[in-house]
């Protein structure tokens, strides 16, 4: 199946590197129906904490999410 790359950027969070694709390709592609990976992109002057919170507040019923911070 031929691709096109719209672009290359720096996955801090794997070293060995990482292919974003939509969602909807991937399934088509691998029959996957679970995504258990998010990353966020905060605004500039979102506190990650807060946003973290935030998510928490929102989401009582995912107790086990794990967050992690690039710099980290």
């Amino acid at each position: 199946m031929p691709v096109r790359v719209a672009g290359v950027i720096r996955d801090y969070a794997r070293t060995w590197g990482s292919v974003l694709i939509s969602l909807d390709d991937y399934r088509a592609l691998t029959g996957d129906r679970i995504a258990n990976d998010l990353h966020l992109f905060l605004a500039g002057g979102v506190d990650a904490r807060s946003a973290r919170e935030a998510i928490g507040r929102a989401l009582p019923a995912a107790p086990a999410l794990r967050f992690e911070e690039a710099a980290e």
